[in-house]
């Protein structure tokens, strides 16, 4: 019966988290790399600039580029992280494109 119940919330949490995501509204603590909280302090909105980097980090991936020369190309072109910081790291790059992919 607890398995049951604990299956039933986990069910529950997952549509819950679906139908915020599906609704451009914000998960967790962070805002993610590409988009800007809105004034109401939970939908977001798009991040012009963040949205070409995304677009950039998605091309180079494409075209068999490693995580760690995204980086380097990233810090290259002087795009900055979205804590404003002008160092990528390979674990921020690999995080960006796995939760593109969701």
């Amino acid at each position: 019966m607890a398995e049951f119940e604990r299956d039933l919330v986990s069910e529950r949490t997952k549509s819950a988290l679906d139908y915020k995501r599906s609704n451009g509204k914000k998960l967790g603590g962070k805002v993610p790399f590409g988009w800007n909280l809105a004034e109401d302090g939970e939908t977001l909105v798009e991040n012009a600039k963040e949205q070409d980097a995304l677009r950039l980090i998605q091309d180079l991936r494409d075209n068999g580029h490693s995580l760690r020369a995204i980086a380097v190309e990233l810090e290259t072109q002087s795009i900055p992280t979205k804590e404003g910081k002008a160092k990528w790291t390979h674990t921020a790059v690999k995080g960006i494109l796995a939760r593109n992919a969701a």
